[in-house]
């Protein structure tokens, strides 16, 4: 597979039910992410798998850090770290002074987060409202 699909397979897994095929409602964009001119698209390679994958955008002083996932078989490994390492130095080699990273509260990217200096800025909720003709987008 291209880097491109081999970065959105594994960017997405971590965001679906653990062996869940990622759709191609999902694949489109983020292999559109890995490819976007502002965005820098990063995998986490043992030999020839991709392991762990995330990106990035760098405007004048804010980085964003998004989009990062590990293969089960690899988590607990420090590969998520290293990860948030490589954009973090990459963002401040192109300038920024501030970062940013999104999360759930208590998941491995909070802490992993937390451990590279970040503290919780805001807490958002996320509201739900079932209905007639709603459908999820998985189970």
């Amino acid at each position: 597979a291209d880097a491109g699909v081999s970065f959105a397979r594994t960017s997405i897994s971590g965001f679906l039910p653990e062996g869940m095929e990622p759709p191609d409602s999902l694949l489109i964009p983020s292999r559109r992410v890995a490819s976007h001119a502002r965005s820098t698209a990063v995998r986490a390679m043992i030999g020839d798998a991709c392991v762990g994958a995330g990106a990035m955008e760098v405007t004048g002083e804010l980085a964003a850090l998004f989009g990062v996932s590990v293969v089960p078989a690899h988590r607990r490994q420090g590969v998520q770290q290293a990860l948030v390492a490589w954009r973090l130095n990459r963002a401040a080699a192109a300038g920024a002074t501030f970062a940013t990273i999104a999360s759930f509260p208590g998941v491995a990217t909070e802490r992993n987060a937390q451990r590279a200096g970040f503290r919780v800025a805001y807490n958002k909720a996320i509201l739900v409202r079932p209905g007639p003709g709603l459908t999820p987008a998985f189970e």
